[in-house]
C-alpha cells in the first residue's frame, strides 16, 4: 500500500501537477508522453485503490473467518494478489492512451493532449467511463464500508463474549489475541477512514459535473498545450 501512495505522489502530484505547470516545454509535453502519463496516473489511482480494498478484505477474512484464515493468509497468496491487482489496475486503464489526440503539430511533431470528440458520445466510450469511476469509487466505497462494519461487529461481539468469560473466573490474564485485534481495527479504520473521507467529494463533483475538466495554460508560443480531465470524466 505504501508502494501504491507513493506512486499516485509520484505521478498524480508531481507529474500531474508540478512538472507539466512549471516546465511547459519539455518532452513531457509530447502527445506520446502525455497520452502515456494519463494512463500511468489512473493506473496509480487504481492500484491505491485496489490496494485500500483489498487490505479491508484481508483484515476482514484474518479477524472474522477463523477457518479460513490459515488456508488465505499466506505469502503464496499475498504474491498472487499484490501481482493480480497490479495487472488489472493496469489493464482497465490502457484504453486512456486512445482517450486524447494531439492539440497542435508543428514541424511534424504532435503536442499537447485534447480528448477526443468520441469520448463523450460513443457508447464505448461512455461504458468505459462508467466502469472505470465504479472501479475507482462507486465499488470499492461501499464495500470498505460493508466489510468493516463486518470486522467491527465481530470484534466486539467477540469483546463481549471473553468479558463475559473473566467474569466467571477466568482470570485477568493479558488477551494477546484482543491486543492484536485492536491493534489490526485501528490500522484497518484508519487507513479506510482516510479513503471514505477523501472520495465522496470527489465522487460528488464527478456525478454532477461528469464532462468537467481543467485546462492548462497554453503556451501559444511553442505550441505547448494540453488539457487535462479529471478523474471524474
Amino acid at each position: 500500500m505504501a508502494f501504491a501512495e507513493t506512486l499516485v505522489c509520484v505521478f498524480n502530484a508531481t507529474f500531474g501537477n508540478v512538472f507539466l505547470y512549471h516546465f511547459p516545454r519539455s518532452f513531457l509535453a509530447h502527445t506520446s508522453i502525455c497520452r502515456l502519463g494519463a494512463v500511468i496516473q489512473r493506473t496509480s489511482v487504481q492500484f491505491s485503490v485496489s490496494s485500500a480494498v483489498s487490505f479491508t478484505i484481508d483484515r476482514c477474512i484474518a479477524i472474522c473467518c477463523q477457518k479460513l484464515k490459515t488456508k488465505y493468509c499466506t505469502k503464496r497468496n499475498a504474491e498472487f494478489i499484490i501481482s493480480t491487482v497490479c495487472a488489472f489496475s493496469f489493464l482497465t486503464h490502457v484504453p486512456a492512451y486512445f482517450q486524447y489526440e494531439s492539440l497542435y503539430v508543428v514541424d511534424g511533431v504532435q503536442w499537447g493532449c485534447r480528448t477526443i470528440t468520441q469520448y463523450y458520445s460513443s457508447p464505448a466510450w461512455q461504458t468505459y467511463r462508467w466502469l472505470s469511476n465504479s472501479l475507482v469509487a462507486y465499488v470499492p466505497l461501499p464495500l470498505m464500508l460493508l466489510l468493516n462494519y463486518l470486522t467491527a461487529r465481530h470484534i466486539l461481539m467477540v469483546s463481549k463474549a471473553r468479558r463475559a468469560l473473566k467474569r466467571h473466573g477466568c482470570g485477568e490474564v493479558r488477551d494477546l489475541e484482543m491486543t492484536n485485534r485492536r491493534t489490526s481495527i485501528v490500522l484497518l479504520f484508519a487507513i479506510s477512514g482516510t479513503f471514505i473521507a477523501l472520495w465522496p467529494p470527489a465522487m460528488i463533483i464527478g456525478f454532477f459535473l461528469p464532462n468537467s475538466s481543467q485546462s492548462l495554460p497554453t503556451t501559444t508560443g511553442s505550441h505547448c498545450s494540453w488539457e487535462i480531465e479529471s478523474q471524474f470524466c
